[in-house]
């Protein structure tokens, strides 16, 4: 049953839209954050009981919208990394999760801004800072010790400033510093996020569309990678 508040005249075309494809259950839960479960046909967006707004409800619909559009990149990357002898250690499903989560947030705010709403009401965690001073000092502490959990924590934290949606934030000097701790994976994650900005998710050509080819390349760089670092083996 829709609750009161949660689709207003900004957000009623997509909502009409997926609910007359899509089975939609909206579970209300005592969390803070909105979340999205999907199989098959059959979606249940988590609504916050404390905070019954259209805002956060239309960011789990868009999530919604680019899986219907064949998004699943988070699926696709895990799929190919399981295999992997040295990748499925750095790869944890947190980590997987965390960049499909980030490159989806990317294809999904011009939508977001389309519809009439504010960027600031895109993420929960919209005022804090993605990549702090702080963030840096456990990298290079990490780096240090040869951890698989820097590598973890390295690539986790690019992307979340890559797709940082507000602009008060300037990640460039401290982007640039991760870049000088470890060049080759600083431009392989740097390569995979312009072809991701430049995919576009609504081109269903078959020779044209798609972002498999390119996420093939770039696990087959991160392989070549790893196998340079011994403390991967």
């Amino acid at each position: 049953m829709l609750i009161e508040g949660l689709v207003d005249s900004r957000n009623s075309l997509l909502w009409n839209e997926l609910n007359s494809t899509c089975s939609i259950t909206i579970e209300v839960t005592n969390l803070d954050e909105y979340a999205i479960s999907s199989k098959d046909n059959n979606s249940i967006i988590y609504v916050s009981k404390n905070n019954i707004n259209s805002s956060s409800f239309t960011h789990e619909l868009l999530h919604l919208l680019l899986r219907k559009k064949g998004v699943n990149i988070g699926t696709s990357l895990s799929l190919l990394v399981r295999n992997k002898r040295f990748l499925s250690n750095i790869f944890s499903e947190g980590l997987i999760d965390h960049i499909g989560n980030c490159l989806c947030h990317v294809k999904m705010l011009p939508l977001f801004l389309e519809m009439g709403y504010q960027k600031e009401d895109f993420i929960s965690d919209y005022g804090i800072n993605k990549l702090t001073e702080s963030d840096l000092l456990e990298i290079k502490a990490l780096l240090f010790n040869n951890s698989t959990s820097e590598i973890n924590f390295f690539i986790g934290k690019f992307f979340a400033a890559k797709a940082c949606p507000n602009n008060d934030f300037d990640y460039s000097s401290n982007l640039k510093l991760m870049q000088e701790m470890d060049t080759e994976l600083y431009c392989i994650l740097d390569d995979f996020f312009l072809a991701w900005n430049q995919y576009d998710y609504t081109d269903e050509n078959p020779i044209t569309g798609g972002y498999r080819e390119f996420l093939s390349d770039f696990i087959a760089q991160l392989e070549d990678w790893s196998e340079s670092n011994s403390f991967l083996k």
